[in-house]
């Protein structure tokens, strides 16, 4: 017998992201994985992703399946995937809605280019592309055109709306979903919130290894300190920070430990003293992995980015905050925290309390569904309405063919 009770209910969502590596420490992944997981009920999930460190067409992310196309380097801040596009129209059929993790130039092209107007389209918004500022004219077209195209822009905070024209000009379309964390996978009985370690010097951060996340700069900090940095994480920087620590001879406190497991690199957000995101661009929006580290219960030091980065850790409650790319206040911040056993245990406290509070994964999980749904439904009450993104998608290109009036 067939049983029938899943698939007439549960419509299917392709999810298209870029990736640097196929590390699960933040980013679009650990969104589309957290989202895979708990909207299963109500979706079926797959994703196409192009990753530089993928020589397969087919992988598995902890249990999501994934079309994937490799990425020979980058031009002009595109991915030089260019099976991607085709991909892309070989999967549309097989799904009831689109969701595109941008910044992915490649991916918005294929879309601008009406590849896939026939299926509603989701825009996840992450970041901003940072580099290749001379290329940026490109990257606004591509930008503006695809979230015209957008049935709803989901970011995780209001600032970010104001904050970027190309949002704000669509501000009638965004939804506001913070990111959330499920807290029971930090219940460790042997730690609490604020604890306080023998040694009490252990500082984490996390994050895929690339420039924009500043782990340079926390090297650079640690100095002529005493407290260990370990750093989890793996990416193309990896070598240029093994040299620095090298240079800087402090290889005997500061370790870079590549990716680990979810549960070991949860229970090392449990015993660190100090969690550090040292982030210098505005690239990074939000900080998935400061909120895992607040909802372990651990002071933050963060940075000032005209972001949600300092909004959701605080400055003077949760976290201390210091400038971007500057290692010397980075260093006093550290220093501040390692020295002071009970404000760290305090902003512990304040930070688990917040996280509990603003940023569940059940409301995360619930928002989530809730847009995926009203953009399905609202391309089912205007079907025809990728037809009008074909006809403007040729303004980015020669005027030649376009249709008159």
């Amino acid at each position: 017998m067939h049983h029938t009770s899943q698939s007439p209910h549960r419509p299917s969502v392709l999810h298209i992201f870029k990736a640097d590596t196929l590390d699960l420490v933040g980013g679009p992944l650990a969104v589309i994985r957290d989202i895979f997981a708990g909207l299963k009920e109500g979706f079926a999930s797959a994703a196409l992703v192009s990753a530089s460190s993928v020589h397969r067409r087919e992988i598995v992310i902890n249990d999501l399946q994934a079309a994937a196309g490799s990425s020979f380097g980058r031009a002009i801040g595109l991915p030089k995937a260019l099976i991607l596009p085709w991909q892309l129209l070989r999967q549309i059929a097989k799904h009831d809605l689109l969701a595109l993790h941008g910044p992915f130039p490649l991916a918005e092209l294929a879309i601008v280019f009406g590849f896939a107007r026939c299926k509603p389209l989701i825009v996840h918004w992450h970041g901003d592309v940072v580099a290749h500022r001379s290329k940026r004219w490109l990257r606004n077209v591509l930008e503006r055109k695809t979230l015209r195209r957008a049935e709803a822009i989901v970011v995780s905070d209001h600032m970010l709306i104001d904050a970027m024209p190309q949002l704000n000009e669509h501000a009638g379309k965004c939804r506001v979903v913070p990111f959330g964390i499920d807290a029971a996978k930090f219940n460790w009985p042997q730690f609490t919130a604020g604890h306080i370690n023998d040694r009490g010097r252990l500082v984490l951060a996390c994050g895929p290894l690339v420039p924009q996340k500043g782990f340079d700069v926390l090297i650079r900090s640690a100095v002529n300190r005493s407290f260990e940095v370990w750093i989890i994480g793996e990416g193309p920087e990896r070598p240029k920070l093994q040299r620095l620590i090298d240079e800087f001879g402090v290889s005997d406190r500061i370790r870079l430990l590549g990716s680990v497991p979810d549960c070991e690199r949860l229970k090392l957000m449990c015993i660190a003293d100090v969690f550090a995101m040292p982030s210098r661009t505005d690239a990074e929006t939000f900080g998935l992995v400061q909120l895992e580290a607040m909802t372990a219960g651990r002071p933050i030091v963060n940075t000032a980015l005209d972001t949600a980065v300092p909004r959701v850790a605080r400055h003077g409650i949760e976290a201390i905050t210091v400038p971007p790319d500057d290692a010397g206040q980075l260093g006093e911040a550290i220093d501040a925290l390692i020295r002071d056993p009970e404000r760290r245990r305090c902003m512990g406290h304040a930070a688990q309390a917040r996280a509990a509070a603003r940023y569940s994964a059940s409301t995360f999980n619930a928002s989530t569904e809730m847009v995926y749904r009203e953009a399905m439904a609202a391309r089912a009450k205007c079907p025809a309405a990728g037809i009008t993104l074909k006809h403007d998608a040729l303004s980015i290109g020669p005027a030649r063919g376009r249709p008159r009036r």
